[in-house]
């Protein structure tokens, strides 16, 4: 099946967990948003790792403490502004952080899932990257994911003429009919850019012939 030449998005997800590292994924998902005209959906998850062992009254303060942070970015949200005249929906779920994610992305019928990384390694990335990569791995929509290091604005709020693309690829996917980065270069976000790159980077693996080393003679 090829894929669409131009990028429709109606439904936008944004996995949100209140951490530092929010901020930037909240930002990009919203700009998104906004300039496809999608509905956006703010979710978090309560995760019942931890609270299972501590019982239900640990799970039921924590869900109600996630209620009120989620009102209240809801109200910062209208201070700023930020939500007018955009369609939205905020979510509150509780139980397995990537299954409760998956159910909203195949209930809402969900286009696109932005969400952000720690950039994290051993045990955070364990308990937090994981989370990040399941989604990745797992969405059967396209998939954003904003790490720390990211640029605070997104890429279709930059009023640059050029822009560059870097798809890491295997090679073993049929690039010319299935690369989705074909059809970002084709879709509206790109519609007015008069200069776009587009560079591929696959590894070679390593290939050790033989045990013999070559020798030098002078």
């Amino acid at each position: 099946m090829e894929v669409n030449s131009v990028i429709q998005l109606k439904s936008v997800l944004l996995a949100y967990d209140f951490s530092q590292t929010s901020h930037k994924p909240l930002h990009h998902a919203l700009s998104i948003a906004r300039h496809y005209e999608a509905k956006l959906h703010v979710a978090h998850v309560v995760s019942s790792l931890g609270y299972t062992i501590a019982g239900p009254e640990a799970l039921a303060l924590a869900t109600e403490r996630a209620e009120r942070e989620v009102l209240k970015l809801e109200q910062d949200l209208h201070k700023t502004e930020a939500l007018a005249n955009l369609s939205y929906e905020f979510i509150l779920r509780d139980g397995d952080v990537c299954e409760q994610l998956e159910l909203v992305i195949k209930e809402k019928e969900i286009d696109l899932v932005v969400v952000g990384t720690h950039g994290r390694a051993g045990l955070g990335k364990l308990l937090l990257g994981s989370v990040a990569e399941r989604v990745f791995r797992h969405a059967n929509c396209f998939v954003a994911t904003v790490g720390p290091g990211a640029h605070e604005e997104s890429l279709v709020e930059r009023d640059t003429a050029a822009h560059t693309f870097l798809f890491a690829t295997d090679l073993e996917m049929r690039l010319c009919k299935r690369c989705p980065t074909r059809s970002l270069l084709r879709g509206n976000s790109m519609r007015n850019s008069s200069s776009c790159t587009f560079c591929l980077l696959s590894r070679s693996p390593r290939v050790f012939i033989g045990r013999r080393q070559a020798t030098c003679h002078k």
